[in-house]
């Protein structure tokens, strides 16, 4: 992924939609993919297959819990961001999903930081945003994921409200298209790059092309 953004996942996509390109490291995958499960509002149950990284060793097929989160540069128990139920799990092969609603005190305000020419509305809409989950808090832990081949990376994100973030910017010469559509409750919010150009979307269901990875 190209530098800039690298540096937008900490500074702007923090906030909007949370990317993080230092979640996991990307080592492109093997096998197959398919769409996920739809979201309902606090609920989710995703369903979607699981791939590997390459090079992954065969002990990282045997990881089923993925109870903690990245929080800024810590790795911290799901269950101190999330009301129960919250847990997230690899069953047969496939992503098992539940989640409750974020506590109040982990919400953020959607406009911080937002570039010139994006524009979020309402602005008073408040988000927060799960870019990885991971099997510990130890350097070597696995983590899972949501990316598509070299070009887009993804995240959960949970809105207190129906909020739509829309607008074209401009970072270091790369232009910035949002048309990011967040319904009250959890979504799937994305980005595909294509040569200079990064566009960032998002829908109740896991788009097209983009896969749940095991990494580390």
């Amino acid at each position: 992924m190209k530098n800039t953004i690298k540096v937008l996942g900490i500074i702007v996509l923090a906030v909007v939609i949370g990317f993080s390109m230092a979640a996991c490291k990307n080592d492109g995958g093997t096998g197959g993919g398919d769409t996920g499960g739809t979201i309902n509002g606090s609920t989710i149950t995703s369903g979607a297959p699981v791939d590997y990284s390459a090079g992954l060793p065969e002990e990282a097929r045997s990881q089923t819990d993925f109870n903690y989160i990245r929080v800024g540069s810590s790795i911290v128990p799901l269950s101190t961001k999330i009301d129960p139920p919250a847990s997230v799990t690899i069953t047969s092969g496939k992503v098992d999903i539940k989640l409750g609603t974020p506590k109040t005190a982990s919400l953020e305000s959607i406009t911080a930081d937002l570039p010139s020419g994006v524009t979020a509305t309402p602005s008073d809409a408040k988000t927060f945003r799960i870019y990885g989950f991971y099997t510990s808090a130890d350097a070597g832990a696995y983590c899972l994921y949501i990316q598509k081949g070299e070009d887009g990376q993804g995240a959960l994100v949970y809105a207190n409200k129906n909020v739509t973030v829309t607008g074209t910017g401009t970072v270091d010469g790369d232009t910035l298209v949002f048309n990011v559509s967040l319904k009250q409750g959890w979504n799937y919010s994305v980005y595909s790059e294509s040569g200079s150009t990064t566009t960032f979307t998002a829908s109740t269901t896991l788009p097209d092309g983009f896969k749940w990875t095991v990494s580390n």
